[in-house]
């Protein structure tokens, strides 16, 4: 088990787990599994997360808390892996842009 922590405060990090969803170990699943992303692709998980969670999607909160202060070197660095499909559908450039238009049809229903 690793520990993250944040200027805040300490969280707990599986980093044997998804990093994403935290849920089933890469020992046992390993055919679905990035064992080791690439720096590209953990910045794309750190800004989709960060983008997700601005528009609302409060599902994503886990993720941002067990990111937060954490670079995506140092999460390399501690061997961050993550479901196949847990990735794609974090970083769904359509489900971006759909959360992105139901954020922006809320914003604009509390301005009227």
């Amino acid at each position: 088990m690793a520990e993250s922590s944040s200027n805040k405060k300490s969280k707990t990090v599986e980093f044997e787990l998804c990093f994403i969803c935290q849920l089933r170990s890469k020992e046992t699943d390993y055919t679905n599994y990035v064992l080791h992303p690439s720096l590209l692709s953990v910045e794309k998980l750190i800004a989709s997360t960060d983008v997700r969670c601005l528009y609302g999607e409060t599902e994503f909160s886990a993720l941002k808390d067990r990111i937060s202060g954490l670079s995506a070197n140092e999460l390399l660095q501690k061997s961050v892996s993550y479901h196949k499909t847990c990735y794609k559908d974090l970083t769904n450039k359509t489900h971006i842009e759909r959360a992105k238009r139901r954020y922006e049809k809320g914003q604009a229903s509390q301005c009227q």
